[in-house]
C-alpha cells in the first residue's frame, strides 16, 4: 500500500502518552502542580515535571525531561500553557514528602536491624 505523500495531521502524529496527557490537561478538574518558590530547580509557577507525570501516568517517569526526545519537548508547552490559568495550579515543593520518609525509614531499620527484605514488609 502505498503511503501519501502529505504528512498526516497532528492529532493523528500523537503517540498514546500524548493523548493521555491532553486528555488529562483538557480536564478542569484536574490541578497542575507548580513549584512554590524559587529554587535551583526551578522558577516559582514553573509545572513540577516529576509531580506531573506521576498524577497523569499513576508514576514518575521522564516523559518531560529535556533532551531525552522531541516528545518530550512538545509536551513540556502543553503543561506551561495548562499551568497559567492559576486557578488550575497547586503549589508543591521538594521537601520531605511521604515516599521519601518511608524510604528514609526502610534503609534506617534495615541498616539497624540486619533483617531482610521480607522480614521487613
Amino acid at each position: 500500500m502505498r503511503q501519501p505523500s502529505f504528512a498526516p495531521p497532528a492529532e493523528e502524529r500523537l503517540t498514546h502518552r500524548d493523548r493521555v496527557l491532553r486528555e488529562w490537561l483538557d480536564n478542569p478538574d484536574n490541578m497542575i502542580p507548580v513549584h512554590a518558590v524559587d529554587d535551583q530547580v526551578a522558577w516559582a509557577g514553573e509545572p513540577n515535571w516529576t509531580e506531573l507525570a506521576r498524577r497523569v501516568y499513576g508514576r514518575p517517569g521522564n516523559v518531560f525531561a529535556r533532551g531525552s526526545k522531541a516528545r518530550a519537548e512538545q509536551r513540556r508547552p502543553w503543561g506551561c500553557e495548562a499551568a497559567r490559568n492559576t486557578n488550575r495550579t497547586i503549589a508543591t515543593d521538594h521537601g520531605l514528602n511521604l515516599r521519601m520518609l518511608r524510604a528514609a525509614c526502610y534503609v534506617f531499620v534495615a541498616a539497624l536491624t540486619a533483617m531482610r527484605d521480607s522480614e521487613i514488609h
